[in-house]
């Protein structure tokens, strides 16, 4: 990887730009950025998820991808429900053994753009940027959350974020603290 470049800086690059678009728009394609060694980069575009399968399909197809091309730096970016469970951890991690309803019919979810930046050596990092819409069509965010700050050095995949399996070392998210 390029010594100079920070990745966090770059990948909220990236985030303000998903923002200003789902502002625009009303919607998020999902999209992931591969930073590759020579400094270029390669855009993928997901399409809309049609389903729990689809999406897995779509990752698998993603950390492939980016495992061939020899990827740094992969970040991607969607729209999804978003529940914070630290309130309830137990809760959390019954959904992930057991699973469940899915959040969008989860009345203490809300909508939020998720990004995951995972960088081949030096782990992932999760962020959490929660909006509402409003009847105008207004999109307000609130302030991203970092896992990494909010959780500490937490095994993020038992949090249930998934960490391409490429990355190593695979649970920590500790490169990224303070990286916000």
């Amino acid at each position: 990887m390029q010594p100079d470049i920070d990745v966090m800086k770059v990948a909220n690059h990236y985030l303000e730009r998903a923002q200003k678009l789902l502002a625009r728009d009303g919607y998020l394609t999902p999209v992931a950025f591969l930073l590759l060694p020579d400094g270029s980069k390669e855009i993928v575009a997901l399409g809309d998820f049609k389903g729990q399968d689809d999406k897995v399909q779509k990752h698998e197809f993603l950390h492939r991808k980016a495992q061939e091309a020899g990827a740094d730096v992969l970040i991607e970016i969607a729209d999804a429900y978003y529940r914070d469970f630290r309130d309830n951890p137990a809760e959390l991690i019954d959904r992930l053994q057991h699973g469940g309803p899915p959040l969008k019919h989860d009345p203490q979810a809300t909508e939020a753009i998720m990004m995951m930046v995972a960088v081949r050596e030096g782990g992932a990092e999760k962020v959490t940027v929660p909006y509402q819409r409003y009847p105008n069509g207004a999109i307000v965010f609130a302030p991203p959350k970092y896992a990494t700050q909010e959780y500490g050095d937490a095994d993020l995949e038992q949090l249930g974020i998934v960490v391409p399996p490429w990355v190593t070392p695979r649970h920590k998210g500790s490169p990224f603290r303070g990286r916000a």
